[in-house]
């Protein structure tokens, strides 16, 4: 029926990240007010972590249940002559907060941190592979990390597509999450091999303006999505069983929404980060 049957009201600050249990059991959310909110199927707080330390931009579960993967930025307090490095100060007024982009991994059980890890660039976007091994990292400017979340290291850069300024999305896709796909400011498309980081297809049709997002089909692997400042979604098709290049076709879907400038006018300038 499209109606309402919860408002759910326990952050402080915007919500920016919702993703379901895999299993199905609930749902986990998390905000710029630092808080990750577990909760159950009816609305109702199974569990909350405070002081999660980064104000969160984005978050994934692996599918496997192990983990919980964040994404956000980080205020810490430093001499201003020792520059990006975390001290003890006892004197607050000699210090300088300063600012920094963190992926924090949690062991969702526990809610123990595995792994809290210092990148440079903003960080916008963060996805989990289906085997549970790889997180997807949207890094600005131009650039996408694979992170092996088992060994707890960087295993791959993707480049080409651009970045600088808005939230771009990217996400696994084809038959064993073999490819990795993103969105892209150039109004493009990108796909590359996910093991070896080679640039398979650039995919040209969106009009002006970012590609905000893509989104490849769980049980079509030769079928993926893509939404544009355009106004547009637009879905492509690849004409082989990926034997060989990826070759792909799209087909213009209905209007179905507007992008947005910063000032909340319609336009083709994507969603600023935050």
């Amino acid at each position: 029926t499209g109606i309402c049957t919860k408002t759910l009201e326990i952050h402080k600050e915007t919500v920016t990240a919702l993703a379901w249990l895999p299993d199905g059991t609930g749902f986990i959310s998390g905000g710029l007010d630092r808080t990750i909110v577990h909760w159950d199927n009816e609305g109702n707080i199974h569990d909350k972590w405070d002081g999660s330390g980064i104000r969160i931009t984005d978050l994934a579960i692996s599918p496997d249940l192990s983990r919980l993967v964040s994404v956000g930025l980080q205020h810490v307090l430093t001499n201003e002559g020792l520059t990006g490095r975390e001290v003890q100060i006892s004197d607050a007024a000699a210090a300088v907060k300063l600012s920094e982009n963190r992926m924090v991994i949690y062991d969702l059980m526990t809610k123990q941190v595995e792994l809290s890890i210092r990148l440079e660039g903003d960080l916008t976007g963060v996805t989990v592979s289906q085997d549970s091994r790889f997180a997807l990292i949207n890094h600005a400017p131009n650039e996408i990390y694979l992170w092996d979340l088992d060994a707890g290291r960087l295993s791959r850069k993707y480049t080409g597509q651009r970045q600088r300024h808005h939230v771009i999305r990217s996400c696994f896709g084809g038959f064993d999450g073999n490819f990795v796909a993103s969105g892209s400011e150039d109004s493009n498309v990108y796909i590359w091999h996910r093991d070896t980081g080679a640039l398979i297809e650039t995919l040209a049709g969106h009009g002006e303006g970012s590609v905000n997002s893509v989104a490849w089909n769980p049980t079509n692997h030769r079928i993926l999505a893509s939404c544009s400042d355009d106004h547009t979604i637009r879905i492509w098709e690849a004409e082989s069983r990926f034997e060989g290049p990826l070759l792909f076709r799209n087909q213009r879907s209905p209007r179905t929404g507007t992008g947005r400038t910063a000032k909340g006018r319609r336009g083709s300038s994507g969603t600023p980060m935050v």
